[in-house]
């Protein structure tokens, strides 16, 4: 089973992408060995908070193999599209056939290939993790979502510091979005001693 460690510590996306495309194979089966919990805690989430109401579709930021669009299917959320850095982990989630399209780009602070206000929902499971995505990314999460639709991301807690907390609190006295909801810390994988604990946002866009 890969080490953890070099996702935390990637210096560049280039050496993120080569660590999940040799993993992609391997990743559903390794996760769920070590008892990953962030897709099943964001799609809790997504249930109690999501826009029931509104038509439109999805957007899995961080999708890797699929696992969070197979559970969006599941209960009912679509259509669903995909993003993710690594090619390898979208010709897993690919094979599963449940998202309406797959795009490979990575979330920064550069404006992603899809058109502003277009999806009802955004989720980003492990996505704002050391190595990973930064707060300055959160601006492009709200400029994908519609006005009254809901972002819901995890974040561990080593990212959640005094910059990531100023950004937040930026969008929320810019009037950009509102807090619904938001988790305790919890185990992300609960055995690995590797990942650090996350929390799950939930918030509406003005």
């Amino acid at each position: 089973m890969p080490e953890l460690d070099p996702l935390y510590t990637a210096e560049n996306l280039d050496a993120l992408r080569r660590h999940y495309d040799a993993w992609a194979d391997r990743y559903d089966a390794d996760t769920r060995e070590l008892g990953r919990m962030l897709p099943a805690v964001v799609a809790g989430f997504a249930g109690k908070h999501g826009p029931h109401g509104m038509n439109g579709p999805v957007l899995d930021v961080g999708c890797g193999t699929g696992v969070m669009g197979t559970v969006l299917t599941a209960i009912g959320y679509g259509p669903v599209d995909g993003l993710d850095l690594s090619p390898g982990m979208l010709a897993v989630a690919e094979r599963k056939a449940v998202y309406r399209q797959l795009v490979e780009a990575a979330l920064g602070p550069d404006a992603l290939p899809m058109q502003a206000r277009s999806y009802a929902m955004v989720l980003a499971a492990g996505v704002f993790t050391p190595g990973h995505a930064g707060p300055e990314a959160l601006d492009e999460l709200i400029r994908l979502t519609r006005s009254g639709g809901v972002i819901v991301f995890s974040a561990s807690l080593p990212v959640l510091d005094d910059a990531f907390h100023a950004r937040i609190q930026r969008l929320c006295d810019g009037d950009a979005w509102r807090l619904i909801a938001a988790s305790a810390p919890f185990a992300a994988m609960l055995g690995s001693v590797e990942a650090p604990e996350a929390r799950v946002f939930a918030y509406r866009v003005a």
